[in-house]
């Protein structure tokens, strides 16, 4: 006589399967650590609420605007990068 076995598989019960990832989700929310950007470091001048009276020469004005995607323009000319820019004499 042969008994034949029929090989059960294991089951895994998934009714705690929501509980453990949410437990797992806390945690990793609670101990991780998000560091804040500061910016820039620079010093700024005093506030001074007085305007200048004495008038500024153009040739001593340098216009840059930097967008989001740190496109430059520079005196009116768009440039990608600062290379090549130099101090004017």
């Amino acid at each position: 006589m042969s008994y034949l076995r029929k090989l059960v598989s294991a089951e895994v019960s998934t009714s705690s399967m929501a509980d453990i990832a949410f437990l797992l989700l806390t945690f990793f929310l609670m101990t991780t650590v998000i560091h804040n950007h500061k910016g820039l470091v620079m010093l700024l001048p005093e506030w001074n609420p007085s305007v200048p009276t004495e008038k500024i020469n153009d040739r001593n004005l340098f216009t840059i605007h930097v967008n989001a995607e740190n496109n430059f323009l520079i005196e009116g000319i768009h440039r990608d990068n600062l290379l090549g820019l130099r101090k004017r004499d």
